[in-house]
């Protein structure tokens, strides 16, 4: 009777001390990185976002083969990452939209995008951030986008090129509107006035 007790204490101290170092182990565990950084270039890019409306985000393969996104996760939040479905291709210097709706199926992603700005996270199936791109507030119907498409000039346009190229350096962005009077009145005229600028860098 006394080995059957010694030998259920020694089991259960082996199984607690199991316990212990597990919870150990796992409460030294790295949180992720909720600002990680570009880390391979696979010339796949964040090509275009619209932030104001019916929000989507435009990616773009600078490659001369076509680039498979089947795993690959597009998120605004490392909580949320949206993983895009088997079959997702882009075509070699093409374009693919990604519409930005809360609905997570197809081409539809797990989150909005805020028209005040925020940073966008472009990963592999290993984990590796291909492409982030920090985009500013944006007004209604303005894009930020890379001029020319896969640069790394990026500039607030007013010009939306959804699925299309993005043109040249010098396709012109718009750097501020105004509106007079900003209380508009039926028998006041309104003038709008818009800035615009050189996007060549």
């Amino acid at each position: 009777m006394v080995h059957q007790k010694s030998a259920i204490w020694f089991v259960n101290y082996w199984l607690l001390l199991a316990l212990v170092a597990f919870a150990a182990i796992t409460s030294c565990k790295q949180p992720e990185d909720e600002d990680p950084d570009i880390t391979v270039n696979e010339n796949v890019f964040i090509n275009e976002i619209f932030a104001s409306g019916d929000d989507w985000i435009e990616l773009f393969n600078g490659n001369a083969t076509i680039k498979d996104l089947s795993g690959y996760k597009i998120y605004d939040d490392v909580s949320n990452k949206y993983v895009l479905p088997n079959g997702t291709i882009i075509q070699p210097n093409g374009f693919l939209i990604l519409n930005c709706n809360d609905l997570a199926t197809g081409l539809n992603t797990s989150f909005k995008l805020t028209s005040t700005g925020e940073t966008v996270y472009l990963e592999n199936k290993g984990g590796d951030v291909i492409d982030k791109v920090v985009f500013p507030s944006l007004d209604n119907g303005q894009v930020y986008g890379r001029y020319p498409d896969g640069s790394a000039n990026m500039v607030v346009s007013g010009t939306l090129t959804k699925g299309l190229t993005n043109g040249g350096s010098g396709a012109p962005a718009i750097d501020q509107v105004t509106r007079t009077p900003l209380v508009v009145r039926p028998a006041n005229p309104v003038v709008v006035q818009a800035t615009l600028l050189s996007t060549a860098g």
